[in-house]
């Protein structure tokens, strides 16, 4: 569980960070509902469906990294620096 940690607290390794958890939280959804799509309903997994697979994770690790990086410019986070 320490990269599990590691993931979603601050510097400090003890504070969670709203940002990095509400974003594991949104993938691990996003994960469990493809999953439950493609194996409890048998959709088709195809090019376009592997594109858009690949789109939605670019921006949600995009609006992830651009939460924690503008948390860190305006000195949110907690810890030392």
């Amino acid at each position: 569980m320490g990269f599990l940690n590691n993931l979603i607290t601050e510097r400090d390794n003890k504070t969670h960070c709203p940002v990095r958890v509400g974003t594991f939280l949104t993938a691990f959804i996003y994960h469990a509902g493809a999953f439950w799509m493609v194996l409890g309903q048998h959709a088709a997994v195809d090019i376009h469906l592997l594109g858009e697979y690949i789109q939605h994770m670019s921006l949600l690790t995009a609006v992830g990294a651009t939460g924690t990086g503008m948390k860190s410019m305006l000195g949110s986070d907690a810890g030392p620096r």
